[in-house]
């Protein structure tokens, strides 16, 4: 074997694992992650422990299957829809109201009903009141920062392993460039 031959090979390897596989491990788990808590049929109140400070959404989960039941409902609520949300105590939250992000997987689609501040762990009632057939709705923690952080993380590591994989690789070329060709057998 050519000297600097498992460099370059190893050089590869490295880039193939950095520019294409680690991107993947680690983007794929957060676009398929679940992060919200079970889903719950409204109208009615709906408690939900939450466990970190931070914006949590309400969302409307107008295409899925819940509790063997299936749900295909239009995406935009009924007119008379009522929001609100409570900590243990009774306060009500500010509910800031607004569409604009939808999600959909193999198993649902949803679209973003609006979102609440959430200044320490604690237990929530979400109440959803008005004249309207049972919705699916459910609640979560707002993951955009974290995604970014990690995404960008994830950017970093992929480029310097990348970069690292290109300067073995030049440098296996650099060892084949350079070692003598071995003595060719005579019969």
């Amino acid at each position: 074997m050519k000297k600097g031959l498992k460099t370059l090979i190893g050089g590869i390897v490295i880039f193939i694992l950095f520019a294409f596989a680690l991107p993947v491990a680690i983007i794929a788990p957060m676009v398929n992650s679940d992060s919200e808590d079970a889903p719950f049929l409204v109208p009615g109140e709906h408690l939900v422990d939450v466990e970190n400070e931070g914006k949590y959404y309400l969302w409307h989960e107008f295409r899925t299957i819940h509790d063997g039941k299936s749900y295909n409902r239009p995406e935009e609520l009924p007119h008379g829809i009522e929001f609100s949300i409570k900590t243990a105590e009774g306060e009500t939250l500010p509910f800031v109201a607004g569409r604009g992000a939808s999600s959909s997987n193999g198993k649902s689609s949803k679209t973003r009903v609006g979102y609440v501040e959430v200044s320490r762990p604690e237990t929530l009632t979400i109440s959803v009141s008005g004249n309207t057939e049972p919705l699916v709705f459910s609640f979560s923690e707002s993951i955009s920062l974290k995604m970014f952080g990690t995404i960008m993380g994830g950017i970093l590591v992929s480029v310097i392993g990348a970069f690292s994989g290109i300067g073995v690789t030049i440098w296996g070329i650099i060892k084949m460039v350079k070692s003598p060709n071995p003595p060719a057998l005579s019969s």
